[in-house]
C-alpha cells in the first residue's frame, strides 16, 4: 500500500504549547539515557545492546514514564535504528571515518512519534498520555473545580490533554504515523501525518491498426490485410 505525507502547523494556547514542550523535553532526555546504554555497552563489551534489552533497562526510569508507552517505545527505537546503522557501516568496511550516535544538545527538544494513532472519531486525534500525566491532570480539574467554589477570579488550572484537529484532506484516510516535532527551537509546532493512499490502476487504451501487404503470386500481387492491435497504458 503507497503511502504519502502531510504536514500542518498547531495554533495552541499557551498552556497546550509548553505541555508539548515538556513532553519533548522528556523525549530528549530519553533519547540521550537510551543512547548512553547502547554507547556504553558497545565500548565495553564490543557488542550491540538490543531494542529489547535497552527497554528493561529504562521502563522504569523517569523520562520513560512521563512519555505515554508508544511515545517512549519509538524513542528507544529511533536509538535503535541509529545503532543498527552504526553497525552496519562496520560490517560494510567503509573508508570514511565512522562515529557512534551523538547525544542531543541539553537545550534540545526531539519529536513526538506515534504508530498507534488512536482518532475517537474521522476529525480529531487524541494526544496519548501516560499514567503519570493522566493522574496529574485529574488532579488538577480536582483543585480547579475545588477553588471556583469559593472564588471566580482566578484563572483556570489547565488539565494536562490535546485534541488535535486532522485536517479536512486526510480525516477519511488510514493514518498510520504521527510525528509532532518542533521548530525554531520549539516556537512553532508542526505535524506530519503519514496515510494510505489508493494504488492508482493503470488505464489500458486499446487502438486497432488495419494496414496491408502486397506479396507476389502466380496470378500477379496478392494483397492481405493485417489487423494490429495496441495497448497504451497511462498512469502507474
Amino acid at each position: 500500500m503507497p503511502y504519502k505525507a502531510l504536514k500542518s502547523r498547531l495554533y495552541l494556547e499557551d498552556h497546550q504549547h509548553q505541555f508539548l514542550l515538556s513532553l519533548m523535553r522528556a523525549s530528549k532526555s530519553l533519547y540521550n539515557q537510551a543512547l548512553y546504554n547502547v554507547r556504553q555497552h558497545f565500548l565495553t563489551t564490543n557488542e550491540y545492546l538490543s531494542y529489547n534489552d535497552n527497554y528493561m533497562l529504562l521502563k522504569d526510569s523517569e523520562h520513560y514514564r512521563y512519555l505515554s508507552t508508544t511515545q517512549a517505545q519509538m524513542v528507544i527505537r529511533k536509538v535503535d535504528e541509529a545503532m543498527r546503522a552504526f553497525f552496519g557501516s562496520l560490517e560494510a568496511k567503509l573508508k570514511h571515518r565512522i562515529s557512534l550516535p551523538r547525544y542531543l544538545k541539553k537545550d534540545a527538544l526531539y519529536p513526538l512519534y506515534d504508530r498507534m494513532v488512536y482518532k475517537p472519531n474521522q476529525t480529531i486525534y487524541t494526544l496519548p498520555r501516560s499514567n503519570f500525566i493522566k493522574k496529574v491532570s485529574n488532579e488538577l480539574e480536582l483543585a480547579d473545580q475545588r477553588i471556583m467554589k469559593h472564588t471566580k477570579q482566578l484563572d483556570h488550572i489547565d488539565s494536562l490533554y490535546l485534541d488535535i484537529q486532522t485536517p479536512k484532506c486526510i480525516q477519511h484516510t488510514q493514518i498510520k504515523e504521527i510525528t509532532i516535532k518542533p521548530l525554531f527551537d520549539g516556537r512553532y509546532i508542526e505535524v506530519m501525518y503519514v496515510y494510505e493512499i489508493e494504488p492508482i490502476k493503470p488505464e489500458v487504451n486499446v487502438k486497432t491498426y488495419i494496414t496491408s501487404m502486397y506479396l507476389p503470386s502466380n496470378s500477379g500481387l496478392m494483397v492481405i490485410s493485417l489487423i494490429c492491435v495496441c495497448w497504451i497504458h497511462f498512469g502507474v
